[in-house]
């Protein structure tokens, strides 16, 4: 979801920071680093339950727990992407900021929280865009 300014309080910054401090500038679910390059999965582009950082630290992408040191040839070089921790809202209401709420995620896992939620915004919105109302939380 896009960050819309309006929606969030005046204080969110330091909401933010808050979080991300209490997650220990890492994610709260993967353990991925906050502004890190890393590679997710293996060589052959599966994802593989680890990450890895440019200096060969392998990493399980669940625990956040040290496996191993990896050669570069297991992973491909030119995926490697900056980690940016965002602040999640648990329930996906944005007027809600209690910090039991909130959880500091990389994109990814940020993503993954809110698939299902984005999937019913866009059928909604899909939905009204030619005319149809989806009664009863209906799939189009």
């Amino acid at each position: 979801m896009t960050f819309r300014a309006e929606r969030y309080p005046k204080n969110w910054r330091a909401i933010r920071e808050g979080i991300v401090l209490r997650a220990n500038n890492a994610c709260e679910q993967c353990r991925a680093p906050n502004r890190e390059l890393i590679v997710r999965g293996d060589a052959d582009g599966r994802d593989a339950g680890t990450y890895m950082l440019p200096h060969g630290e392998v990493h399980d992408a669940v625990s956040g727990e040290f496996r191993g040191y990896a050669r570069g040839s297991e992973y491909e070089g030119s995926k490697f992407t900056e980690v940016v921790l965002t602040v999640a809202h648990v329930d996906h209401d944005e007027s809600n900021n209690d910090p039991s709420n909130l959880l500091a995620l990389c994109q990814r896992c940020h993503f993954a929280l809110d698939r299902a939620d984005n999937d019913r915004r866009r059928r909604e919105n899909d939905a009204a865009a030619v005319g149809q109302l989806l009664l009863f939380g209906g799939v189009l």
